[in-house]
């Protein structure tokens, strides 16, 4: 995992979740669960290192390593009984703390049926999975919060290519993680200077000087490390890249990508440099 990070909960703009991550630890200890940190929590976990400002959450996601349904139902009763959380009324996966901040659990291992084929309302057979496990594997760094926590977190490649599935499993709902992906990009190579600079040198060339499709494309080279571990996760993100990069008019995550002056077409670029990093052999 390389380097232990440090971070301070100030910096996240989150001194209220130190409650919450000392009664995650302790549960997941006694439990013998492992897991690690997801979402906007994770995101800001990097931002802050590189002095961005947190843009801060209501919620915390936490995907979580279980061999069996019963080991999940026994981490949320503990929670529930020794720690002081309540149960969502309408969703099993979410949990409450004394303050009403949300905690989001997301099981990953055999709870998941990876591969399962389904066939949406339009016809169309995708492929069921959703890569908590290979991004566990690959792409997670060992964060120490205030000196004390030390927990999993996703790396932002990790977290972008998350986010990809979310949206693809839910587009109707979850326009949010597009735009999500496209405020990490607009900080990608800042936030990944010395990484591109050391390992990622051939990308500076006469005809390419664009430092955000560099960056777009060191980010598709970090995904393809965890689409590399699965087969059917790497088809399933390819496919939906591809299906955005055939045109400007037809790219639906393109126009959610889009903010500010950016026109559509400059989010298809970067969104084929994204293609071309996860696909391409490299050095």
């Amino acid at each position: 995992m390389g380097n232990i990070y440090r971070i301070n909960f100030k910096q996240l703009r989150q001194e209220n979740l130190k409650e919450v991550f000392a009664s995650f630890e302790r549960a997941l200890q006694v439990l013998d669960i492992d897991f690690y940190l997801i979402g906007a929590i994770a995101r800001d976990t990097w931002f802050a290192q590189k002095g961005i400002r947190a843009l801060g959450t209501k919620d915390v996601d936490f995907a979580v390593m279980v061999s069996n349904p019963e080991i999940f139902s026994e981490l949320k009763k503990y929670l529930v009984s020794k720690e002081a959380f309540t149960e969502s009324s309408t969703n099993d996966y979410a949990l409450f703390d004394k303050k009403g901040f949300q905690i989001d659990l997301l099981p990953f291992g055999s709870l998941e049926i990876e591969g399962r084929k389904i066939i949406d309302m339009e016809g169309l057979v995708r492929t069921d999975i959703s890569g908590f496990k290979e991004v566990y594997e690959e792409a997670t760094q060992d964060v120490s919060f205030d000196n004390k926590y030390n927990f999993k977190v996703s790396t932002l490649a990790g977290i972008v290519l998350l986010k990809f599935i979310s949206y693809d499993d839910r587009p109707e709902m979850r326009g949010q993680d597009i735009k999500d992906i496209a405020g990490i990009l607009s900080h990608y190579f800042e936030l990944e200077a010395e990484t591109i600079y050391e390992n990622h040198a051939n990308l500076f060339t006469e005809e390419n000087d664009d430092l955000n499709r560099i960056a777009a494309r060191v980010l598709g080279r970090q995904m393809q490390k965890v689409l590399n571990k699965n087969e059917l996760l790497k088809a399933r993100i390819v496919s939906l890249l591809q299906e955005n990069t055939v045109s400007p008019a037809g790219s639906t995550i393109a126009l959610l990508m889009q903010s500010g002056n950016d026109t559509i077409e400059k989010q298809v670029e970067l969104l084929k440099e994204i293609l071309k990093g996860a696909t391409e052999k490299y050095e």
